[in-house]
């Protein structure tokens, strides 16, 4: 008998091995209440009493099926016998192999059980001595216990004080859950997928402070979630994925200081949290995506400390409205890091960083302060700012950078000034700098290693006066020319930008209709834009000559007509039409209480210097332009105070002359006066902010600094008879006489009043264009 009950129970024993949830079983009993079948491993279950805390491994309904519904109620569904005391009419109930401690990995996984009760049950009777015990005291939650059930409430009905133990995906897809979050008073740790995607929770989420580390999705997806969270006071790690798609948390998101390591993504997709953003100063990382998409955190991004940010760490964090501050250890920003935070402002101020990943900062539009870059930086790698559109001031490049890869810059409108590359800087990438249309030149620094300049690297760089290479090596590239061409540096780049080549570079690589390359101290078509529609609102372009050359050709794109006199001042040296006459200034003089400069004429033969101001008329009512000049030597553009002619024996005036133009606030203060309508010099004021200096023109100041005149008057002395003064003067009274109606340049007809007209625009006036100071 006894060697047939030791094979039945071999048998038995083979037969629960036979299933990986039978691992360990060594007893099945049915359920008092439900009919259930379960299944325990009990340490020294066989032997004598006292035995081990019980496991539940597994329960099936009666059918073998996992056709389970409805709440259970461990503690009466459990019970092993009962007693009834007739007598009293007392019970008492017993439980073999208690305490129950452990709910089993998948126990109740994919089941429609609705609840379960009386996971921490104290039991006692006047009938059994010793008082009251434990006999059902969780402990311990398996993996995936309870996943894709329908267990509904709280989740914390299902995690009594006595566990402290809750193992990966224990709530995953508990669908049914609902109310707050909160986890066990004392659990340490949330393992990976505890809590994950829990959707029917909305309230709160509550990590209590016992809990040191939550594990990779450990409340993902939870899209419902909508109140609050509170993340544990001892928190040390979050792992990846923790928290992505919690979409409806909201208030402030607070990474507690004691948060060593953030897991890649680990707040992905929070889109509801519409607060601040308090970053642990224990971080040595921020990971890929940690903060993606949270769109409605408002305020400031400070990071205490971190060697790297990762690949969109920030990313579409579009509400971020005030200052982003970078730590001073910073090593690596990755690529995307903050692209589209387009709401921070102030100054970007990267303290430390070696690398700046592509698309960085890409459509960050909202910084508007300054661009400060890391003295050891070493690559601004693709699209890196592109789109800091509100970005000014000077684009300032480290020493020891190598890499500045395409479309950096670009659209960055509002840099400003001159840009110098430095030597260490080997690769400049493709329209790296396209659309800045703010900065005026580029220098490459002496002993520049450059090797590879892309196609269109300043391609709609419309503010650029110069680009100078001299320090460069010969380009390697196939073509260079401006306009839509395919392999060169300079496709897109407008025509008025003097681009000076590195010497020895074939001359043979530009076509002949190709203007200002300079090459080896020569340019074969020199030509000077009196304006330009792409150049700064057409106010007419700025010519800076840096390094002398020879212009086998050189033009000037001005038209001269009219009747009254005109000044010019032009950066090469010229002949004048026949049909024009050129003045050179003489002296000034008084005459019947007025100020007067008288110019006298020059040979028609002559020949007007580069770099000095003259006066010239058409005398023959037609329009002319200056000849095409051939082998000319353009010299340097001089200091603006090396320019002027004395008129006066006392040095109060002169007449100078700029190539640059010179803006309202500076003319005013130099006490500029301009050649205006009538032969008539009237100043430059700030009560008039049109008021300024055209390039290419001349212009009288007072070098000591002489309070300014209302106006002069300008007399050509043409040999024995000077212009007749009285004729100017009724030169200038017939504009004003109020016996002509005034235009403006498209046609309207502003009335016969002078003194209505606003200063600073163009009018025509009895066939006649005038400038009103």
């Amino acid at each position: 008998m006894k060697r047939l009950l030791l094979l039945s129970t071999l048998l038995i024993a083979f037969c629960f091995h036979a299933q990986a949830w039978d691992s360990g079983v060594n007893r099945e009993k049915k359920g008092k209440r439900t009919n259930w079948k379960w299944r325990f491993y009990t340490p020294n279950w066989g032997g004598s009493p006292p035995w081990g805390a019980s496991q539940i491994l597994y329960v099936y309904d009666a059918g073998g099926g996992r056709n389970l519904y409805g709440n259970v109620d461990l503690a009466w569904d459990l019970y092993d016998s009962s007693t009834h005391n007739l007598d009293t009419d007392q019970w008492a109930y017993f439980w073999y192999g208690y305490p129950y401690t452990h709910l089993g990995g998948g126990l109740f996984m994919n089941t429609g059980i609705t609840g379960v009760t009386n996971m921490n049950f104290t039991y006692s009777s006047p009938m059994v001595i010793g008082g009251p015990w434990t006999p059902i005291n969780i402990q311990f939650i398996g993996e995936r216990c309870f996943q894709n059930s329908a267990i509904q409430g709280e989740v914390l009905n299902y995690t009594p004080p006595s566990v402290n133990d809750i193992r990966s995906y224990a709530f995953a897809q508990c669908y049914s859950l609902s109310g707050n979050l909160v986890t066990p008073q004392n659990v340490t740790v949330i393992h990976d997928g505890t809590y994950q995607d829990c959707t029917g929770i909305t309230g709160n989420c509550h990590v209590q402070d016992a809990v040191t580390a939550i594990g990779a999705e450990a409340f993902a997806r939870n899209v419902n979630m909508a109140g609050w969270l509170h993340l544990s006071s001892n928190l040390r790690s979050i792992g990846a994925d923790a928290f992505n798609g919690c979409s409806k948390l909201s208030g402030n998101l607070i990474i507690p200081n004691t948060v060593t390591s953030l897991g890649i993504a680990a707040f992905k997709g929070c889109s509801g949290f519409n607060g601040v953003l308090i970053l642990s100063n224990s971080l040595d990382a921020i990971p890929e995506a940690a903060f993606k998409s949270c769109q409605n955190l408002v305020g400031d991004i400070i990071i205490p400390r971190a060697t790297y940010i990762g690949q969109e760490a920030f990313a579409d964090c579009h509400s971020f409205n005030g200052r982003l501050q970078l730590p001073n250890n910073l090593q690596t920003i990755g690529q995307w890091a903050f692209g589209n935070c387009n709401k921070l402002q102030g100054d970007l101020n990267i303290p430390s960083a070696t690398v700046i990943g592509h698309a960085a900062f890409r459509m960050c539009s909202g910084f508007n302060g300054r661009l400060y870059l890391p003295a050891n930086l070493q690559a601004i790698n693709d699209e890196a700012f592109w789109d800091c559109q509100k970005l000014s001031g000077d684009l300032v490049f480290p020493n020891g950078l190598q890499i500045i890869g395409k479309e950096a810059f670009v659209r960055c409108y509002n840099f400003t000034g001159n840009v110098t590359i430095p030597a260490s800087v080997n690769n400049i990438g493709y329209h790296t700098f396209w659309e800045c249309v703010g900065l005026e030149s580029f220098t490459f620094a002496p002993g520049s290693q450059l090797a590879t300049l892309n196609n269109g690297a300043w391609a709609h760089c419309i503010g650029l006066k110069y680009i100078d290479m001299l320090n460069c090596q010969p380009l390697a590239t196939a073509t260079i020319m401006r306009g839509n061409a395919d392999n060169s540096p300079f496709s897109f780049m407008r025509p008025y930008t003097i681009v000076y080549l590195p010497n020895g570079t074939a001359a043979s690589k530009i076509p002949a209709d190709q203007e200002n390359f300079v090459v080896d101290g020569n340019c074969a078509n020199f030509k000077v834009y009196d304006t330009h529609s792409d150049y700064k609102g057409n106010r007419g372009c700025d010519y800076y000559i840096k390094h002398q050359f020879t212009a086998a050709k050189a033009n000037y794109t001005r038209t001269f007509s009219g009747t009254d006199a005109m000044t010019l001042f032009l950066p090469y040296p010229t002949q004048i039409p026949a049909g024009m006459t050129a003045y050179e200034l003489k002296n000034m003089k008084r005459a019947g209480g007025e100020s007067q400069f008288v110019f006298s004429p020059l040979p028609s033969s002559a020949t007007l210097d580069a770099n000095k101001a003259y006066v010239v008329r058409v005398t023959d009512g037609g329009s002319h332009n200056l000849p095409e000049m051939h082998n000319v030597v353009v010299p340097v553009t001089p200091a603006l105070a090396s320019t002027a002619v004395l008129g006066t024996a006392d040095n109060n005036w002169q007449f100078n002359g700029t190539t640059q133009f010179i803006p309202n606030v500076l003319a005013a203060s130099m006490k500029a006066y301009n050649l205006n309508v009538g032969n008539t010099w009237l100043p430059v004021t700030t009560a008039n902010t049109n008021g300024h200096i055209h390039s290419f023109r001349g212009f009288l100041t007072s070098p000591t600094g002489m309070a300014p005149a209302k106006s002069f008057v300008m007399v050509m002395d043409e040999g024995p008879t000077a212009t007749d003064i009285d004729s100017i003067r009724k030169g200038e009274a017939d504009v004003r006489s109020g016996r002509y109606p005034f235009y403006s340049l498209d046609g309207r007809n502003l009335g016969r009043d002078y003194n209505r007209l606003p200063s600073g625009n163009i009018y025509i006036v009895n066939g006649k264009k005038f400038y009103k100071n």
